[in-house]
């Protein structure tokens, strides 16, 4: 199980990020997005396992975050709402940075395996999601930084702004979803240049990791 846990939180990455469109408007939808977003959580804290500390704050945080979003469900309670965001944030940069260390310690990458492939494909979307509530808490505490075109949104509907996210991260920019104010384009601006810098700084670490095992062998 341990050694699969990096597939396990791509997967749930990947179905969090993508399976939305095809899910919005039906009944169960937040269910649904609610039930896999707690899957990635979960397959997060997971990847944490290997030192305890890491493990049980994420945990911790987590636990927290789910029971604020629950309660707001049933409460509708804007204190809980920024809550839960605001934990979603922590716990999303908690699990993001273990797998930073983890991937850029040179003690523990003495090769380019599937395992540092999901694990850096991983990150990348972590980065995506980590925008995304942090583009939703904002939204929530200050509406109409964001443009949403002709219809009326707000930040509690998160899942709209995993298109947006992905789309800055990537700088491909569609256009439907927009900063509004000049606080909102200078968050977004950050967010393109982190994921490319990203990108660049992964690409050559692995580089290097490729160089230095063929050295190895020679």
């Amino acid at each position: 199980m341990k050694q699969y846990r990096f597939v396990y939180l791509l997967i749930s990455l990947m179905l969090v990020l993508f399976v939305r469109p095809f899910i919005s408007g039906q009944s169960l939808s937040t269910a649904i997005l609610d039930i896999l977003l707690l899957a990635t959580l979960v397959a997060g804290t997971y990847t944490s396992i290997e030192q305890r500390r890491q493990f049980w704050t994420t945990a911790v945080i987590i636990s927290i975050a789910v029971a604020a979003r629950v309660g707001w469900h049933f409460s509708d309670s804007h204190h809980l709402l920024v809550s839960f965001l605001g934990l979603a944030i922590v716990s999303n940069g908690c699990i993001t940075w273990f797998l930073l260390k983890s991937l850029f310690s040179s003690s523990k990458n003495t090769a380019v395996t599937q395992d540092t492939l999901f694990k850096a494909i991983s990150i990348y979307l972590l980065l995506g999601l980590f925008w995304t509530f942090a583009y939703s808490l904002l939204e929530v505490l200050t509406p109409g930084l964001f443009s949403f075109g002709d219809q009326v949104l707000d930040g509690s509907q998160f899942d709209r702004f995993i298109g947006f996210s992905l789309t800055t991260l990537t700088t491909l920019g569609y256009g439907n979803i927009s900063p509004a104010t000049p606080q909102a384009d200078s968050l977004a601006t950050l967010q393109a240049i982190t994921g490319q810098v990203y990108l660049a700084i992964v690409i050559a670490r692995l580089v290097a990791i490729q160089i230095l095992q063929g050295d190895s062998k020679s």
